[in-house]
């Protein structure tokens, strides 16, 4: 890599093509559209056409372009718009262009017919410096470094030389509390993922800073341009809160995609049922209770067990004349429609019971014509048989019938009633869970669901209602679908957000070794199944699982001391490199429990006046004291929520998924990784928040792990490196010592020492990993 000297002309003709391009740009924003004297509908197209290619501009003050690929025809610039000139020649390729993937994927092993590619730095319109990667000096460059394989996967020296300095400057800029589209910076490993075919469901698993949202989201605007057949409604980004949505709110904008209404959907899982949870929070157990996808038969039976069947039914025409209708009839209609939603069971139901009783009220009617004939001599009989004659079944003597044997639901009415009667729970169970699975489902719930908080787990539940009740086809769906953070959705959710979509074409994304809790880790594999069922298109849509293992945000010596937890948090995870080197190591603090909020306080402070973008991560039980401490430190912050521009931001650490700080403060991490909700890969999640700098403050042991019996047992204290020194204790070495200490002296106090060798000998195989077929 080398700059391009700025007195050179090379440097000078560089300028000369960025005045030309950024004049023709601005001087096709200010055209007014020209008919083609083509038929009114095609001219409306063009107009709209040229409507939307102006409205999609980035505006005039953004550069026109970043950078350019050499090859044998010569030199192509890249930017965020295609610009041409009146004579159509080529000025500017836009990066989602197929023309510009080269730029991206081009590597020193594989330089995709590029000699060389340049990297623009611009302010104001003026390039300030030119950066060129020739691809053969690349070459000779790893060789000389002896570095591993390219598609190794590892961040060893040729990832270094392969960055940037454009790429590490840009990574090393501040955050600003909003998340900023990745254009310019977007690597070989991420181009791919972002230009994959569209019709299909991939799975991106990347560790922290790898850029997998960015990849995303920049997928979503790369298929938009190149899938002729999809527009910005057909598109649905799923998060994993409020909070996320609002940090990635920018991105697609800034990159001409518009969001919201008219544009892509933008939406946290607790919105995706369009039944908003009201803010409950379920237990750990009971969320997960229901989060399974056994749920799915527990309110199967429950809506079956609302079906009144009786040995027989009476219709009564203008609720004058009777008609029996047998049992047989309305059980052959269950049995014809038993994969039907509830509301086309009934409507089935309505229309069998309907041809049954206008046939049968026409025999009766035939019946009483003969009758009356025989016995016409007899006074006042025609006048009984003409007002017979005179009525019809109608279609409301139906609906009263219907109504009794299937009622109308709403699926919040279904739901409370099933979660306030504990028979209903106990008839809804089908052997399937045990009384106390049940017994945790149970609570007392105002009559019809109004005015109960519901929880997220719930909304899931809720959709399933929703969709049993009325049916998929009245379902909003989708061309296509992006999760992120996908780990961390239970069976139910999945389902939910599968069932919006119509083809099958995902892009799930997350890291499963920053799962929440401290279950079982679920494998992509399984997460995908749990998008397809009950959709139409599982069985035909290709699959696959993409990694990012390269991270470029967080600093080395951050992300390796948080990474000592994936070897007890999440085993058999690869682990990605981090390659930007920070400027500081991660700096522990010791306090007291009185003493810890302020504390933190004066360490946010001190971030505040560098100018950096804080986020201060505590346990939920400390959010308020904490809050009250930075007040008293005279430092400006708020909650997530709020939605303020403060540059401090306090949040639990349930919150802090997905989103990016400065500098991170976390507080007692021993409280965070002891949370059956966090867990130690909870904690990682925290430690993993930082593009600069990172205090750890706590007065407890970093992680409590110990066996089970001994969690109440007091913590040995753990050695302490001094407030801003460099160096920093191992979290795993820890972990280790603390967990067999307490072993140790468990086994002492209760075991005689000639069983001791046969106790560690039963605890290793009661340690040893599960077969790799079990799943």
């Amino acid at each position: 890599m080398s700059l391009i000297s700025q007195d050179s002309d090379d440097f000078h003709q560089e300028q000369v093509a960025y005045d030309t391009a950024c004049e023709e740009r601005e001087k096709f924003r200010r055209s007014p559209f020209v008919s083609a004297g083509a038929n009114r509908d095609a001219d409306s197209w063009l107009y709209n056409e040229h409507k939307e290619t102006r409205s999609g501009l980035q505006p005039p003050s953004s550069p026109v372009f970043f950078g350019s690929r050499d090859d044998a025809s010569g030199r192509l610039h890249v930017g965020y718009d295609g610009i041409r000139n009146d004579a159509y020649d080529v000025l500017v390729v836009s990066w989602k262009a197929p023309a510009a993937e080269a730029f991206y994927g081009a590597t020193a092993k594989d330089s995709r017919g590029l000699i060389s590619k340049r990297d623009y730095d611009v302010a104001a319109h003026r390039i300030s410096s030119i950066e060129e990667t020739n691809f053969a000096d690349l070459l000779e460059e790893i060789k000389a470094l002896d570095a591993t394989p390219m598609d190794s996967g590892q961040a060893t020296n040729q990832d270094r030389v392969n960055n940037s300095d454009g790429l590490l400057a840009a990574l090393a800029r501040g955050r600003t509390g909003e998340m900023h589209d990745i254009v310019k910076t977007i690597q070989a490993a991420q181009s791919g993922i972002i230009r994959s075919p569209h019709n299909q469901m991939i799975a991106v698993q990347g560790g922290p800073g790898t850029g997998k949202t960015g990849v995303a989201l920049h997928r979503i605007s790369w298929l938009l341009y190149n899938v002729r057949d999809l527009n910005p409604t057909d598109v649905l980004v799923v998060g994993p809160s409020k909070i996320f949505i609002r940090y990635i709110s920018g991105v697609l904008p800034s990159l001409g995609d518009p969001v919201g209404p008219g544009g892509v959907a933008q939406i946290s899982v607790s919105e995706a049922a369009g039944i908003a949870s009201s803010g409950a929070v379920d237990a750990p157990n009971l969320a997960k209770l229901k989060g399974e996808g056994r749920l799915m038969g527990l309110l199967d039976r429950a809506l079956d067990a609302r079906v009144v069947i009786e040995d027989s039914y009476t219709l009564k025409a203008e609720g004058r004349y009777a008609v029996s209708i047998t049992s047989q009839i309305v059980v052959n209609s269950l049995s014809s429609s038993s994969e039907k939603s509830w509301k086309a069971r009934r409507e089935s139901l309505h229309s069998a019971i309907y041809q049954f009783s206008k046939i049968e009220f026409a025999k009766l009617k035939s019946f009483s014509k003969e009758r009356a004939a025989a016995t016409g001599a007899l006074p006042g009989k025609e006048k009984i048989d003409d007002r017979l004659y005179g009525v019809e079944i109608r279609e409301a003597d139906v609906d009263i019938l219907v109504s009794k044997i299937f009622a109308s639901l709403t699926p919040t009415a279904l739901l409370a009633e099933l979660f306030g009667s504990q028979d209903a729970l106990a008839r809804a169970g089908g052997g399937d869970f045990s009384e106390a699975e049940l017994e945790s489902l149970h609570r007392s719930l105002p009559k019809g669901g109004a005015g109960q908080i519901w929880s997220d787990a719930d909304v899931a539940l809720l959709d399933y209602l929703h969709e049993r009740i009325y049916g998929r086809a009245n379902k909003r769906t989708y061309k296509y679908i992006v999760v992120d953070e996908a780990q961390d959705l239970s069976p139910m959710q999945l389902r939910m957000i599968g069932s919006k979509s119509s083809n099958g074409h995902f892009t799930v994304l997350g890291d499963l070794a920053q799962s929440a809790g401290t279950e079982k880790i679920t494998p992509w594999a399984q997460i995908m199944d749990h998008l397809a069922v009950g959709s139409n298109w599982s069985e035909s849509i290709e699959r696959r699982e993409e990694s990012l293992l390269i991270g470029y945000r967080v600093p080395r010596q951050l992300f390796e001391f948080a990474a000592q937890l994936l070897k007890v948090a999440a085993p058999g995870i690869e682990v990605p490199r981090a390659i930007r080197e920070g400027t500081s190591n991660p700096v522990i603090t010791v306090s007291t429990p009185s003493d810890i909020c302020d504390t933190a306080a004066k360490a946010v402070a001190t971030y505040v006046d560098k100018g950096l973008w804080v986020g201060v991560i505590t346990p939920a039980p400390l959010l308020e004291e904490v809050g009250a401490a930075l007040t008293d430190n005279e430092v400006e912050w708020g909650y997530p929520e709020d939605q303020t521009d403060h540059s401090v931001i306090v949040l639990a650490p349930q919150s802090a998924k997905g989103l990016e700080f400065d500098a991170t403060v976390v507080i007692e991490p021993a409280d965070i990784a002891a949370d059956p909700n966090q867990g130690p890969r909870g904690l990682y999640v925290c430690l993993t928040r930082s593009t600069q700098h990172l205090t750890v403050v706590h007065s407890k042991a970093y992680l409590p792990l110990g066996l089970p019996e001994l969690q109440k047992q007091s913590q040995p204290e753990l050695p302490i490196t001094p407030s801003g020194s460099p160096d920093f204790p191992l979290i795993l070495d820890d972990i280790l010592e603390t967990a067999s200490g307490n072993l140790a002296e468990f086994i002492k106090a209760t075991l005689a020492p000639d069983v001791w060798g046969a106790v560690l000998s039963r605890v290793s195989e009661l340690l040893a990993p599960e077969e790799s077929g079990d799943s």
